[in-house]
């Protein structure tokens, strides 16, 4: 947990529990291995890990998230309903790789696995698409459960939290990612 806070990377327990916060990781740590974390921040206290990733994170950690969104394991264990809304966004991530990355586990549910998308379209069609995905998800019945509630975009009755989500959007870190051979 205290790695993960300091350099802002994925942990492996919630790589899968997307939808924990890292104060539920540190409890578990605490219980489980006698690992004492630091104290954490609020935001790290009310809000899924997997979240910030996705949002504050540059290129490669945005790319790793949307990744494990499709995984088929952590969709299983973290329920994947929730996880719609942030990967619609993610459609218009200013990197192709990501926004391909998202697409691609965004199509592991029903019924967006039909969806046309090309990750190096114009931002006007990615809006498009995005918005196409947002009228899927609401049209679908779903309920938050508690267990969920408050950690994710999702408010309860599982409605989106738009200023939520376009808060944590606005601290993305969009520092160019250059890759140099050795």
């Amino acid at each position: 947990v205290d790695v993960s806070v300091e350099f802002g990377k994925p942990n492996a327990c919630n790589q899968c529990h997307l939808d924990k916060t890292l104060d539920w990781t540190a409890g578990k740590l605490l219980e489980q291995h006698q690992i004492q974390s630091e104290p954490l921040s609020e935001e790290h206290r009310q809000t899924a890990a997997s979240l910030h990733w996705l949002t504050h994170g540059d290129a490669a950690l945005r790319a790793i998230t949307a990744w494990t969104y499709g995984w088929d394991a952590a969709r299983e264990i973290s329920g994947d309903d929730w996880m719609v809304p942030v990967l619609a966004y993610t459609l218009e991530d200013p990197y192709s790789t990501v926004r391909y990355i998202a697409h691609s586990s965004l199509r592991k549910g029903e019924p967006y696995k039909e969806i046309d998308y090309d990750f190096v379209s114009e931002p006007a069609e990615q809006k498009k698409i995005r918005e196409q995905v947002m009228r899927l998800w609401m049209m679908r019945g779903r309920e938050l459960t508690a267990s969920r509630d408050g950690r994710t975009v999702l408010i309860p009755g599982g409605q989106l939290d738009l200023d939520r989500l376009m808060q944590l959007l606005e601290k993305r870190d969009d520092t160019e990612q250059t890759w140099l051979p050795e």
